[in-house]
């Protein structure tokens, strides 16, 4: 009788044990190559089109984020609301904001959807990071930004700019983000509201060579922010927002102290905080005789 060779190899081992790594570190050099802004000083960018697959210029995705109620660490997750799925975060939020107590729904305020995009960019001017210049980095923005690239692509813009703006030559034009400060009394925060894209202008040193080269410097946006599955966000809300020791068991404890609450006074004026009350994604919306809750249903859209 013939016998099967074992053909699994300690160099294999070794493959993917760095495989596992590279895939880590990866992630990681994602998030160092998004550009960082500060307040008071102008970047200049140029759009990358992702000329393979040309819909994948642009990553437009929501976020979830709080400071854990059991260990006063950051929580983050990609909503799943990104990709059309269902997202137990959302069905949380909905359902507080259509039963829940006022002080369930001050806990709830804890909890800040955002909605953000992404895309690839050639760094002509970083004041804050100048080895960036030169090279292809991540332009991760909110509504602010959003609008002003909006309007050159579909909107009043187009006639002035339009395709001009992934254009690498001469007659492209570059996206001037100028960050300032805003203040409403003791707080600040950062506001993108002056950043316009410039007249068709010439990157000092590009060539077709360079074009083709920064074509293939393109990020993949869409792993830049780790997807997790429905179980493993609803584990993380039940533990670091019900505090849930175990949420498997029916005996556990919610810590709902307002004085836990972290309340956010705004990253800045480009990443507001979306605070409305979300869909259930799975029902449609019931009558309800409470008219505070019908108002809010109303105000989504």
């Amino acid at each position: 009788m013939k016998t099967t060779k074992n053909t699994f190899a300690p160099s294999m081992f070794e493959s993917i044990r760095d495989s596992l790594k590279n895939s880590d570190n990866k992630n990681n050099q994602s998030f160092r190559d998004i550009l960082k802004f500060e307040t008071g000083k102008t970047y200049l960018v140029r759009i990358v089109p992702n000329i393979k697959t040309p819909e994948l210029t642009f990553f437009h995705y929501f976020n979830h984020g709080w400071t854990s109620f059991a260990t006063g660490q950051f929580m983050s997750a990609l909503c799943p609301s990104t990709y059309g799925e269902t997202c137990p975060i959302d069905q949380e939020r909905f359902k507080i904001w259509r039963n829940g107590t006022d002080q369930e729904k001050l806990m709830a305020n804890a909890i800040k959807r955002k909605e953000n995009w992404m895309c690839n960019v050639y760094v002509i001017s970083d004041p804050t990071n100048p080895e960036n210049q030169g090279k292809v980095k991540i332009l991760r923005y909110g509504r602010q930004l959003h609008k002003i690239i909006d309007a050159a692509i579909n909107g009043d813009d187009i006639v002035e700019y339009g395709a001009k703006i992934f254009d690498l030559t001469e007659t492209g034009c570059t996206l001037r983000i100028k960050v300032e400060t805003v203040a409403e009394g003791k707080k600040s925060w950062p506001t993108y509201a002056s950043s316009r894209f410039l007249s068709p202008s010439e990157i000092e040193g590009m060539t077709e060579e360079k074009i083709q080269d920064i074509y293939g410097q393109l990020h993949d946006l869409e792993k830049v922010e780790s997807r997790k599955t429905f179980e493993e966000i609803k584990e993380m809300l039940n533990t670091h927002y019900h505090v849930k020791i175990n949420s498997n068991d029916p005996d556990w404890s919610i810590n709902k102290k307002s004085e836990n609450i972290i309340m956010d006074e705004g990253d800045d004026a480009d990443d507001k905080i979306d605070m409305s009350p979300v869909k259930d994604p799975q029902k449609d919306a019931e009558t309800t005789n409470d008219a505070a809750v019908e108002d809010l249903l109303r105000d989504l859209g």
